[in-house]
């Protein structure tokens, strides 16, 4: 019974992990294109926070898989 529960926390755990790249790369993308319509400092500064935050990710799923090679940045 133990190996059942493991086996679908693993599978919840790696959709969980794709999900988290995905949304890596739509916080970079809605940073990227943020930064470049920004007219004030204040959303210049939100958007680069967005971008931190996807890079935050993008670090913890490289430690959390192993697998640097993940992003190309």
């Amino acid at each position: 019974m133990n190996n059942k529960k493991n086996y679908a926390n693993k599978i919840t755990i790696d959709r969980l992990i794709m999900k988290a790249m995905s949304l890596s790369e739509s916080l970079l993308t809605i940073s990227e294109i943020g930064e470049a319509v920004s007219q004030t400092d204040r959303e210049r500064l939100l958007f680069s926070v967005i971008r931190d935050c996807a890079f935050k990710i993008r670090k913890e799923l490289a430690k959390e898989t192993g697998i640097d090679e993940l992003f190309s940045i």
